[in-house]
Formats: structure tokens, sequence, C-alpha cells
């Protein structure tokens, strides 16, 4: 077993019970439609909590070669990963019946989860340039940074329904679009 196999057993666990909390929120958001109005706010962060805990995947594959299982490391990939779950368990509302507007339920919450987001990518960038990998010495990432980070400060600090609805659809967008992006730059 390599060392990034051993220190990912652990955390690519993280990562999927993190998944795991954000498709039951989707699966009780679905059950409960006709209950309640569950709007596009809440499924619109779920889905962005989602793309980013998958994207950390990739953070972990850049710096598969530096990772090592001691301690420090291991608390690092940790406090990111635990972080992500916690996100992901504030995404959508434990008890449907107890907030019959999901609305309502992503004011409250939106700054939490997307402030762990922002916290999640910022220690991880924080973390490959602590194992010797600088991510900001590549075009993509450059890219990636200057879209993903404005998007996120700026879904924060949206108010109303409509600017949540726009910041969230361009934070949104840029997963699928900076992917194929990264896709045809890396195949031409």
């Amino acid at each position: 077993m390599s060392n990034f196999e051993f220190v990912f057993s652990l955390f690519g666990l993280l990562l999927g019970l993190a998944l795991a909390q954000l498709l039951g929120g989707f699966g009780r958001a679905l059950q409960s439609r006709h209950r309640i109005h569950v709007g596009w706010l809440t499924p619109m962060l779920g889905l962005i909590v989602a793309l980013d805990v998958t994207s950390f995947w990739t953070f972990g594959w850049e710096v598969r070669n530096a990772l090592t299982p001691a301690f420090f490391v291991l608390i690092c990939c940790f406090a990111i990963t635990g972080l992500y779950y916690l996100v992901a368990r504030l995404a959508f509302p434990d008890e449907p019946t107890e907030w019959p507007d999901y609305d309502v339920y992503f004011f409250r919450h939106k700054n939490l989860v997307l402030g762990g987001v922002l916290a999640c990518n910022l220690l991880a960038y924080a973390g490959q340039y602590a194992l010797g990998y600088n991510a900001l010495t590549q075009h993509m990432m450059v890219i990636v940074a200057s879209v993903f980070f404005p998007l996120v400060i700026l879904s924060i600090l949206a108010r109303g329904k409509l600017w949540s609805t726009v910041s969230l659809g361009l934070l949104l967008a840029q997963y699928p679009i900076l992917s194929f992006y990264s896709m045809t730059i890396h195949a031409g």
C-alpha cells in the first residue's frame, strides 16, 4: 500500500460520507416536496458542495507523491475533510418538517456552508503549498482560483432570492465550464 493509498483511505471515507449526507438531503427534499417549499436555493447549494467535495479528490491526486502518513499531514487532511463533512451536513435540513420553506433554511445557513467551502479550498491550497506543491504555478489553477474564490465570496454576500440564485448559478456553472476547458487544453 502506498503512502497515498494509506492516507486517502481514511479521507476518501470521510469525503464519501459527505457525499452521502448530500444525497440524503436531496432525497429528503424530494420526498417532502409536496408538503414543503423546496425551491432552488438549497438544492443549488447542495450541488455546489457535492461538486466541490468531488473536486477535492483532484487536490489529493496532485500531491499524491508528497503525502506521508505523518501525524501533521493526517491532522491537516482531517481538518479539510472533516470540515467538508460538516458543511455537507449543514447544506440540507435534517428534518424537513421543521423547515417548511427551504429558502428560509438556505438564508439561515448559506454563510456557514459557503464559508466552509471557502475555508476547505483555502486549506487545500495551503496544504499543497506546505507539501511543496504550488498549484498556482499552473495556468489552469490560476484560472480556477481567480474564478472560484470571487464567485464564492459573491454568493456569500448575495442578498435576496434573485441575487442568490444568480450567484449560485454562476458558481455552479464554473465547475463544468472550467472542467471542460481544462480537458481541452490538456488534450491539445
